[in-house]
């Protein structure tokens, strides 16, 4: 779906918020007077295809996500490929990663054809958390809390710790694997497309428990951005986007909830609160009520 000038301006804005950069950085990234970049992001100028190419490349984002909000259409049976292309151009560039990820992509074509063989349809659809763009970083984690709250009520999780990730993910209709072999820098992918759905793929390289972290922060991409990307690459280069500090807030939240650390501190280990105990327990037949003390064991 084509979008307007102001629209393709407002999407361009965002992305370049999110990288935390300035229109005088930006424009200067790419060659451009700042007044041009704000009259581009306002939806007063056109842009050629080299300079998107260009914001697209510096924002880190594939150019397909600013213009296309859904895929409306399915495409070319087993046109894989296009998921591929809309990767970040430096990961095309990498033979290795590119294998591995199609290998993916290919499995997970296969688990559809074969849900539509064996008559298996998915019910399970996503929430739709209504949140802005974060343009600050304590946006961007306050929000990540509040929605991993949200959806851990929605799971029916409590507060208590979670079994394995990849099940839970699986479990609402995301195809969720852990890849060999990718770059250490990297530590997982979200991708979407008509044709597949939804995609988490996380680096198997890394420690059981980085994994687990990944794999929450690739679900928190997918519960927030699906709709305006379809790949988001997760490593160190981009770490402090907005967008990504969200995730890790989400992840955090949703792995240690505030209340579960809490519980488990006062309830199990017996710290962090009162050095003193005191309780009351009233009687049917009145008087006065019996009172007790209870002292947490030193340790």
């Amino acid at each position: 779906m084509a979008l307007d000038a102001k629209s393709l301006g407002k999407r361009l804005r965002q992305a370049r918020e999110n990288r935390r950069l300035t229109q005088e950085q930006a424009a200067q990234s790419i060659g451009l007077p700042r007044t041009a970049l704000v009259h581009i992001e306002a939806g007063n100028r056109s842009l050629s295809t080299i300079e998107l190419s260009q914001l697209a490349k510096l924002y880190n984002r594939p150019v397909a996500d600013f213009f296309a909000k859904e895929e409306l259409q399915p495409p070319a049976e087993g046109d894989l490929l296009v998921v591929l292309h809309r990767l970040p151009p430096e990961l095309e560039s990498s033979p290795e990663v590119y294998g591995r990820v199609l290998k993916c992509l290919e499995l997970c074509s296969l688990g559809v054809e074969l849900e539509k063989a064996l008559g298996v349809t998915n019910s399970v659809s996503l929430p739709a958390y209504e949140v802005d763009a974060p343009t600050q970083a304590y946006q961007a984690n306050r929000q990540g809390e509040r929605v991993a709250e949200e959806e851990r009520r929605r799971l029916g999780l409590g507060h208590g710790p979670l079994a394995d990730l990849a099940d839970l993910i699986i479990a609402q209709g995301i195809w969720a694997s852990g890849v060999r072999d990718l770059p250490d820098e990297m530590s997982g992918i979200f991708l979407r497309h008509f044709s597949i759905g939804m995609v988490i793929l996380v680096n198997h390289r890394h420690v059981r428990s980085r994994m687990r972290f990944s794999y929450a922060h690739e679900y928190a991409h997918a519960l927030l951005d699906r709709m305006t990307t379809s790949a988001i690459v997760s490593r160190r280069e981009n770490a402090f986007d907005l967008i990504e500090r969200r995730a890790n807030a989400i992840a955090a939240a949703f792995l240690m909830p505030a209340g579960g650390v809490r519980w488990f501190l006062e309830e199990v280990l017996e710290k962090g609160g009162a050095s003193r105990r005191y309780w009351v327990a009233y009687s049917e037949a009145g008087g006065e009520p019996a009172e007790a003390e209870e002292r947490p064991t030193p340790g």
